[in-house]
């Protein structure tokens, strides 16, 4: 984009200037970030050319405390925040949520969570490709592109996992290079591929059931969708009542005696129900 055409565009101008001492941080936080990464972020920030002009390119969202001296609260972006503290930032750009400055204590928390959780996870396939072309074509080495990419733990387990095993079909279903293989190489490399998958299978097992255990205390009312298998199914999962668990299990055992289906059952009596309301 040319000078011209970028004078042109419009500015935004909801980010406000908030000094670093009127920043208040949470006690609720569960998004940890390690040193290294925490390092890393910091790098990111810091201008060694200018300090006095920081790379700060994405605000905090903050609320304003009742009854303080123009005291915010950081709902988004503590590590940032922190950050701009380390680095003597005098002050950072900030939107202020004025929307969520009445909401409870529970809403609070329940926000901030969903925010974090809404930023996304890796997908193996593109990160598969993406460190192949860093290795084949920028002649980075597997450990030194993950080790680039902030990829570690649990998911650089996972990561290499579905790598591995991928790498491995594609070979079995090209016959020239299976051919040329020796017995015992395959052999060793079909232990191996086993041995990743089953690794990538706890890795997603050990994730999935953090999710289903954490759901209740992190989704609004204890509700919680997700998306699951080769058709990309929708899943609903809920934090049960004790009322709510007794008529789950009834209409279980109603439909296994007619040899019925829960969604076809679920599905009339919510079309019922709804019929009912609407007519309220």
């Amino acid at each position: 984009m040319t000078n011209d055409a970028q004078a042109t565009l419009k500015q935004w101008t909801k980010a406000v200037l908030i000094p670093v001492e009127n920043l208040v941080m949470t006690d609720w936080n569960c998004n940890e970030m390690g040193e290294t990464k925490l390092a890393h972020l910091q790098n990111e920030i810091s201008n060694d050319d200018d300090p006095a002009d920081p790379h700060f390119d994405e605000p905090l969202q903050v609320i304003p405390i009742l009854e303080s001296d123009g005291k915010y609260l950081v709902l988004g972006g503590e590590h940032r925040a922190k950050i701009a503290r380390a680095i003597n930032m005098a002050a950072v750009p900030c939107v202020i949520r004025e929307d969520l400055a009445k909401l409870s204590r529970k809403e609070l928390m329940l926000w901030s969570v969903r925010r974090n959780n809404l930023r996304g996870r890796l997908n193996a396939q593109k990160y598969a490709e993406m460190e192949s072309e860093l290795i084949d074509t920028h002649g980075m080495t597997a450990e030194a592109a993950r080790r680039s990419m902030l990829i570690d733990g649990d998911l650089a387990k996972a990561l290499r996992a579905s790598v591995a095993v991928r790498s491995n079909e594609n070979n079995e279903s090209d016959d020239g290079h299976t051919g040329s293989r020796q017995h015992g190489d395959d052999v060793a490399e079909g232990q191996e591929a086993r041995r990743s998958k089953e690794e990538l299978l706890q890795a997603l097992k050990m994730a999935e059931q953090d999710v289903l255990l954490d759901s209740a205390d992190t989704v609004e009312n204890g509700y919680l969708f997700f998306m699951q298998g080769k058709k990309g199914q929708t899943h609903l999962v809920v934090d049960e009542s004790t009322p709510l668990n007794g008529l789950v299990k009834e209409m279980v055992r109603a439909c296994k005696g007619l040899d019925g289906k829960v969604d076809d059952f679920l599905v009339a009596a919510i079309r019922n129900e709804l019929k009912n309301w609407e007519m309220a």
